[in-house]
């Protein structure tokens, strides 16, 4: 079931009041936004309240970004999930309105949606085993290896190597099995974003020295909010909240707790 989040709560003992304001002036029936969210981003963009396969999200960027937004926007905001197949069907067609963990080079036809101002910065890298020999640090490194990738991600920097066969792709759902296919030695190494792969070796405080992180950035890249044509918003109201929360000093907050860094 979608979660459904109220930027607005009313106090019972104005009830009454509200209920003659409700009869002296005309219905308007409240904005409903339906943010786009999926398992496979993983932490910190998103927490659950546990691991089941529909268990609702508790906390993580979208989460807490989505809610400060709905605020500032005074909508109500509705959570719903999709996996990364459907995600371009989903937003077009209006059945989610948001996305605020992409970028337009992710998409195949980035023209068709409205993009935000850049929200916050992600660096990608590399991580394999630990073991004796040359680190896993670039691409180069990789020649003749498997690379743990995410299901209907797109690595734009990678697919040279992809197309001619350098470096086999092999896609999971989520970075939880990539990491149990390169511990295992089915993987020589994954990719994913640093605060992705330091959530994850976080809460595995038993498995961090098994593997090694890269210290070399593959991709730094700028974060956008997505919007779709069918959004019951415009672009320019999602860009001015936005700022007003850059301005409060509320997105520079969320964005300290999950380790990530807002562009300015």
């Amino acid at each position: 079931m979608p979660a459904l989040y109220h930027a607005h709560s009313t106090p019972l003992r104005h009830w009454s009041a509200l209920l003659v304001l409700l009869c002296l002036s005309p219905a308007t029936p409240a904005v409903t936004l339906n943010m786009m969210f999926g398992h496979a981003d993983g932490e910190p963009i998103v927490e659950f309240e546990s691991k089941a396969p529909n268990a609702p999200l508790s906390g993580g960027v979208t989460y807490d970004l989505g809610r400060a937004l709905a605020l500032q926007l005074k909508v109500q905001l509705q959570f719903v999930e999709f996996s990364r197949r459907r995600v371009e069907m989903a937003l077009l067609n209006g059945d989610a309105h948001i996305a605020c963990n992409t970028n337009p080079a992710w998409m195949d036809k980035p023209e068709r949606y409205h993009w935000s101002k850049p929200v916050y910065a992600h660096a990608e890298t590399l991580v394999s085993r630990q073991q004796v020999g040359k680190p896993i640090r670039e691409p180069q490194d990789l020649k003749g290896g498997s690379l743990g990738t995410i299901l209907g991600y797109r690595y734009p920097d990678l697919e040279p190597f992809f197309q001619q066969g350098s470096i086999l792709r092999r896609d999971e759902p989520s970075l939880d099995g990539n990491f149990r296919k390169l511990g295992s030695g089915q993987l020589t190494a994954l990719i994913s974003t640093r605060d992705e792969i330091a959530a994850w070796l976080r809460r595995r405080p038993t498995e961090q020295g098994k593997f090694v992180v890269s210290d070399k950035d593959l991709t730094t890249y700028p974060t956008h909010c997505l919007l779709s044509p069918k959004a019951p918003i415009t672009l320019e109201q999602l860009d001015a909240a936005l700022d007003a929360l850059r301005k409060s000093g509320q997105l520079q907050q969320i964005m300290s707790r999950y380790q990530l860094s807002p562009v300015p």
